[in-house]
């Protein structure tokens, strides 16, 4: 844990979503600068992690799971915080995506 937070503020778990929602559309959408994220994906599909990186909740997932032991002290509510933070991401690219 290098910060440390508490789900109680609100701010912190919106914070931690819109950072879900903004990397994982880094890592499934974007090239990135010199083409540095379309060679991650095709690092990912050469370890056979391709439908990772296709999926925006799969990666979102992951990312919250990162986030989320960063952000907040890890514990009980931290399982909670990581489904709820990557809900808040697929929920915010659900409602931008139609």
């Amino acid at each position: 844990m290098l910060l440390h937070f508490a789900f109680n503020n609100w701010i912190w778990p919106v914070l931690a979503i819109l950072c879900v929602w903004r990397i994982t559309g880094l890592l499934c959408y974007e090239t990135g600068p010199f083409d540095i994220l379309t060679v991650f994906r095709k690092v990912m599909y050469k370890l056979h992690l391709g439908s990772l990186v296709e999926c925006f909740h799969c990666m979102g997932v992951w990312v919250s799971v990162i986030t989320v032991l960063l952000m907040f002290e890890p514990g009980l509510i931290s399982i909670a915080g990581i489904f709820a933070v990557s809900g808040g991401a697929s929920i915010i690219e659900r409602f931008i995506s139609k």
